[in-house]
């Protein structure tokens, strides 16, 4: 790949991302697949005929590139639609944050997770357990006329899932980029916590008036109701509650939520995005206000706005933080007369996300009285509006990492 030369101008740029993976799977103890993966795919991206077209290849050399070229070329003629004049300029990206390569050793992190997993077996109620310990290394290299820019992203991911004897399953996993956040026990101390908190649910037919949702509860909830409804074309169409509503208050002022691409040590920290457009930090919403669109290349040039740095190809964002608050978790428990802790929420795809709208159960859920945790409950209905239920809410002074996001516990009192 080194000897082929990748001619960028004002009409062509190209994004190659390259993928290293080593993964070790351990079942009960008993079971060891090691694999390895070695991927390695070229974007590009032109503009021809007043037109845009995009594509990818996964075997590198000059004539495979010439070849998908020519075809780029081709789609730009089959309609009269006029997309792009020209690709905006590639700005050098001022914006830092601090990264750290570490090597870690998979043989000792397998002896770790071999331990920990016989340990936890020790409780028989606890039929399986699953680990999966992945290093990842990602190397992307953008190349434009006016910009040519090079990173490194290297992370571990740790994930463990245990099947109880009631056929339930808890897991737990996180994304690990420097060696002093390495912690196997932690790991596995908290996926104990999560089997007594899911185990053995009880079908119920109570009323409850106070709720207290789960970070990872809560990110399914922004992700759905608020990052799917604030690119740009959706605002200019008003088809969506938060369109209508755009510099309104919608949620409770307490509520801040913001986007910051530059978070040291973060795997999903990143200076552009597959577009060649600079990452911004944005305040999504602000004390309860809509603040903040995304907008790709296209809608950009469709109505006349800017791109915000948010296309990638799995997701439009990168990391999501939510401004903590001043009581801790188990003041917000002990204060709950009768309510439940929201663990899990089943089928959040068939929500009425245009409206905001949330009629689908909690899956599994945590029931309080009298400020203790009695039962484990499930499929307790959950019918409510997301901007109803983002009001009046109490924010916990805790965070946890979700993924890209860094959440607190939400208290709701109905």
């Amino acid at each position: 790949m080194d000897s082929i030369n990748l001619k960028a101008d004002e009409k062509t740029r190209f994004y190659l991302i390259n993928n290293k993976k080593t993964t070790l799977e351990i079942h009960n103890t008993t079971q060891i697949i090691p694999k390895y993966s070695n991927n390695t795919e070229l974007q590009i991206d032109l503009i021809k005929n007043e037109k845009r077209a995009r594509g990818s290849i996964k075997e590198i050399n000059e004539k495979t590139i010439s070849s998908k070229i020519k075809s780029l070329q081709k789609l730009t003629t089959y309609n009269n639609k006029k997309f792009f004049e020209q690709f905006p300029e590639a700005v050098r990206q001022e914006q830092n944050y601090k990264t750290e390569y570490t090597e870690f050793d998979l043989t000792e992190i397998e002896r770790e997770f071999r331990d920990h997993t016989k340990d936890l077996l020790k409780d028989k109620t606890i039929k399986k357990v699953m680990s999966k310990i992945s290093q990842n290394t990602s190397k992307t290299q953008l190349f434009a006329k006016e910009l040519e820019y090079g990173s490194t992203n290297n992370f571990l991911s740790l994930g463990i899932s245990a099947i109880v004897n009631d056929r339930s399953s808890s897991s737990h996993s996180v994304d690990i980029t420097t060696e002093k956040d390495y912690d196997v026990a932690k790991l596995f101390d908290k996926l104990k916590e999560t089997i007594k908190m899911e185990k053995n649910p009880e079908s119920t037919k109570e009323k409850y008036s106070e709720f207290i949702i789960t970070p990872t509860v809560f990110e399914q909830l922004i992700d759905y109701f608020i990052l799917q409804n604030i690119n740009l074309e959706d605002l200019k169409l008003n088809n969506n509650y938060i369109a209508k509503n755009w510099g309104k208050q919608i949620f409770d002022e307490k509520l801040t939520i913001a986007e910051d691409p530059f978070i040291d040590y973060s795997p999903f920290s990143d200076k552009y995005d597959f577009e060649f457009s600079r990452t911004t930090k944005k305040e999504i919403i602000k004390n309860g206000i809509a603040k903040s669109f995304f907008a790709d290349l296209a809608d950009a040039y469709k109505y006349k706005s800017r791109p915000t740095g948010n296309w990638f190809f799995s997701n439009s964002e990168t990391n999501i933080t939510v401004e903590p608050g001043t009581k801790k978790l188990d003041k917000l428990i002990s204060e709950t007369k009768k309510g439940i802790i929201i663990r899990d929420i089943i089928g959040l795809h068939t929500a009425n996300k245009t409206e905001g709208e949330l009629t689908v159960p909690a899956g599994i859920a945590n029931e309080i009285v009298n400020g203790e945790i009695k039962r484990n409950v499930k499929n307790v209905p959950l019918v409510i509006k997301i901007s109803d239920l983002l009001n009046g809410i109490e924010i916990s002074k805790e965070r946890n990492q979700e993924d890209n996001f860094l959440l607190p516990y939400i208290k709701k009192v109905i």
